[in-house]
């Protein structure tokens, strides 16, 4: 079990040197110890259909769980595919019925599915036809998910000249005052807006979705600084939201693998997501004012002085580098039908049954 635990750690990175959040870290860890009680939720999902039918299971999955992996082939061992009467069960993780039907899951949960592409918008369909939720690795959603390009944010942009904005905003003294206001605080703001669940949920969801704020509340600054970058560089703070957002996403795969959600959850207005790499969030102050007076001359429309005003400017431009906080009716998951109320009926099983010693 030590030996197990050792590798969750090491897939996680939770023995990487550096600054730590405990509270942080006490989430994820919360989120994937409990398997290690008893066989990962997926292993008792494998051994119980095939205690109701062994043509159910196929092939043995390769499955991303360490406790799964170790698990399997003991759980599966045909005087074993039944659950003892007196064996404790796992915590209660699992829901009271798995998300569904199958047919409509994405991707497919047990089985590859050939997925249409309207269908499953703004996921890309070509990137997850052959990928199962039961098998599903990490380099499925990190470093960057499987969503058509330009989902949130602009993936295509043209270069902008000097003449075209204020980079004489972009100063020391200017930047100082910019973040002593701390505008990414606005990222707290309807952050509890989900259309597609309830946040207050139980078993391995409500884990995830703790994690999940831990995430947020310590990242909201480097979120925020993701789409909102200068044309020049300057210093930046050191941040480990990149490795904290993967441990977040292993947790997700666990959760969707318990029967909770498919990967729709995450195009929910209530989760923040980092840029792509090639996202072209490049912050150009006073860029929106000052190409509107160049193009009409007699406009004398007012044009920022401050950073401060600079980013109420873009913001309003641009409401998805708030991630749509500010503007919640913006965001693009309101303008996916399938999503609103999709896991609503969801909910944590009953309180384990307690056995008899």
């Amino acid at each position: 079990m030590t030996t197990i635990l050792g590798q969750v750690r090491q897939d996680l990175e939770l023995d990487r040197p550096g600054p730590r959040d405990p509270a942080a870290q006490q989430a994820v860890l919360a989120a994937i110890t409990l398997d290690l009680q008893d066989p990962c939720p997926v292993v008792q999902d494998l051994r119980h259909r095939a205690s109701i039918h062994p043509d159910l299971l196929g092939p043995e999955p390769d499955l991303p769980c360490p406790v799964a992996r170790v698990a399997l082939k003991a759980a599966l061992r045909p005087d074993r595919l039944l659950l003892s009467p007196k064996s404790t069960p796992a915590p209660d993780l699992l829901p009271e019925s798995p998300f569904g039907p199958d047919s409509g899951v994405i991707p497919g949960r047990l089985l590859p599915r050939q997925l249409d592409a309207t269908a499953v918008a703004p996921w890309a369909a070509e990137k997850l036809n052959r990928v199962t939720i039961v098998a599903m690795k990490i380099g499925s959603l990190f470093p960057d998910l499987p969503l058509k390009t330009g989902r949130i944010f602009p993936h295509e942009g043209e270069d902008v000249p000097l003449s075209d904005y204020h980079d004489d905003l972009v100063t020391q003294p200017q930047v100082e005052s910019l973040m002593a206001a701390k505008p990414w605080e606005i990222l707290s703001t309807n952050s509890g807006s989900a259309i597609s669940f309830h946040t207050d949920v139980g078993g391995r969801f409500g884990l995830f979705l703790g994690a999940y704020r831990q995430f947020e509340t310590k990242h909201r600054m480097a979120l925020w600084e993701g789409t909102h970058k200068f044309p020049i560089s300057r210093p930046k703070l050191a941040n480990h939201a990149a490795a904290d957002w993967k441990k977040i996403l292993v947790i997700f795969i666990l959760t969707m693998q318990d029967g909770w959600c498919d990967l729709d959850l995450l195009l929910d207005p209530f989760f923040l997501h980092p840029p792509k790499r090639h996202d072209k969030v490049i912050w150009f102050p006073g860029v929106a004012s000052r190409r509107a007076n160049l193009a009409d001359p007699t406009l004398h429309r007012s044009e920022p002085a401050t950073l401060l005003e600079a980013l109420d400017e873009c913001n309003t431009a641009d409401p998805w580098r708030n991630h749509f906080r500010d503007a919640p009716g913006q965001h693009p998951a309101h303008q996916i039908p399938r999503l609103a109320g999709k896991f609503f009926s969801v909910r944590a099983a009953r309180a384990s049954r307690s056995t008899a010693p």
